[in-house]
């Protein structure tokens, strides 16, 4: 007989029960939950990198460096911080960049590591119904985007989440990145779709910032490449 107010082993058991399926319902939720305040924070930062960019063209008669985009003491000066840190030009503070950038995991803070710029969209052209080009120019003077020749802004491709500075067209694929170990071990100039449902932050001339998943933003796919290809449609 048990005594008032005390519980018997079964009941106690069904409690148990009862909150180990509270907790593994919510602890997906919870984890969708961080995910989505990660990709937030991330998408607040390039889209604070975008402006800058565009601040920068406007004081520089309409024109962005490609090569070695944010590492110019201008730029920095427009997000109000040290022309180097530690000695470098490419190295931020950690709450500018992606927190899910090989960058901050592995704590060196370089913008290099964080978010690339479509880089070869300026050489893009279109012959018939093919789309032709190279790689960026070694020629300074060459590699830049002239922002009065950028057609249709909202929808070019400028940034985006990466782990170089620069993306190519094979590196605009999911599998280069996916395939290549993610975060932390792929290689070359790649797209890092690093967020939910292998989502990847973009931020497009206009300024907008937008999320895209591998199938949605790779340059294999007919219909992505005019988002790419800067002069043209």
């Amino acid at each position: 007989m048990k005594k008032a107010g005390s519980f018997t082993l079964i009941e106690l058991l069904v409690v148990i029960a009862i909150i180990a399926i509270l907790a593994a319902m919510l602890l997906p939720v919870l984890s969708q939950a961080r995910e989505r305040g990660a990709q937030i924070n991330c998408s607040a930062s390039i889209r604070q990198h975008t402006s800058a960019v565009l601040m920068y063209a406007d004081e520089n008669r309409g024109i962005i460096q490609i090569n070695d985009w944010y590492s110019k003491a201008s730029y920095r000066n427009l997000l109000g911080i040290a022309a180097t840190i530690n000695g470098s030009t490419g190295i931020y503070p950690a709450g500018m960049l992606c927190s899910r950038s090989r960058a901050v995991l592995t704590g060196t803070n370089e913008m290099g590591k964080s978010y690339g710029m479509n880089a070869f969209g300026y050489l893009v052209y279109k012959s018939g119904s093919a789309y032709m080009g190279s790689e960026p120019s070694t020629d300074a003077l060459k590699n830049v985007y002239h922002m009065s020749k950028v057609r249709n802004p909202s929808a070019k491709i400028m940034l985006c989440d990466a782990i170089d500075w620069w993306v190519s067209r094979n590196g605009s694929k999911p599998e280069t990145y996916l395939i290549g170990g993610g975060e932390l071990k792929a290689t070359g100039m790649t797209v890092a779709y690093r967020h939910s449902g292998n989502s990847a932050n973009f931020s497009f001339f206009d300024g907008h910032v937008g999320n895209l998943r591998g199938a949605e933003a790779t340059w294999d796919s007919l219909g992505n490449k005019a988002m790419w290809s800067t002069y043209v449609y």
